[in-house]
């Protein structure tokens, strides 16, 4: 009887103790707060522990690499750049029999003087002879596309035609035995018969033809064979 009542008293006190806990469950908690700086700072995760990471070595790595591709693709450039001109003055050169044999011979008396001036404004990117193993029969004048070309001295329009390689071609006599041709057009303005003075607009500079880039190829012809526009200009 006595056990009994003790568990009896015990169960008593256990249900009168339950308001109270469910009271302080409900009673908000008053936490103090967390100051920021006195949180231990996060360690930059490595290459190793990260997963995914880059170590400094590696970042300089692939900078280097990048650089020295974009090198190659400098040198690249200008290697295509070279070769395509190297095809160009080629072309040209196996052209340049027909050229001669269409201007070749004593043509009469002509309208002109026989002084060449330039036939466009523009510093001499390619010189007259023997280029990247061809012959070049001219200079190549860098001008911009549609920049116009002018006649050398007066004459006749021997050619205003697609000339193979030459593209978009004028050719004028202005003596019996001296002319001049401007490759490379993009228009023509003149034709074949025509009688022109000295700088009147022939054409417009372009890339017609074999070329690598916007210029003017103007040739001097010497009864149809090709001599140097310097000692003329």
């Amino acid at each position: 009887m006595v056990l009994l009542g003790g568990i009896g008293a015990l169960w008593l006190s256990t249900r009168n103790s339950e308001p109270n806990r469910a009271a302080s469950a409900n009673r908000p908690v008053l936490n103090p707060p967390i100051r920021l700086d006195t949180l231990p700072l996060e360690r930059p995760r490595s290459a190793e522990g990260a997963g995914g990471g880059q170590s400094e070595r590696e970042r300089r790595g692939q900078t280097a690499g990048s650089r020295r591709e974009g090198r190659g693709d400098g040198a690249g450039e200008a290697s295509r750049a070279k070769a395509e001109k190297r095809r160009e003055i080629a072309a040209l050169a196996r052209e340049d029999d027909l050229l001669e044999a269409a201007l070749a011979g004593d043509q009469g008396p002509g309208t002109g003087t026989g002084e060449v001036v330039s036939p466009a404004p523009g510093r001499v990117i390619a010189r007259f002879g023997r280029i990247l193993g061809s012959r070049h029969a001219g200079i190549d004048i860098d001008v911009p596309a549609g920049t116009p070309v002018q006649a050398a001295d007066a004459g006749r329009v021997a050619i205003s035609d697609m000339f193979g390689g030459y593209g978009k071609l004028v050719c004028i006599q202005h003596t019996g035995t001296l002319s001049t041709c401007y490759a490379h057009n993009s228009r023509l303005r003149v034709q074949e018969g025509e009688s022109v003075d000295s700088g009147d607009i022939i054409a417009r500079s372009g890339c017609s033809g074999r070329c690598y880039d916007d210029h003017l190829h103007f040739e001097v012809r010497d009864r149809g064979k090709a001599v140097n526009p310097k000692g003329y200009l």
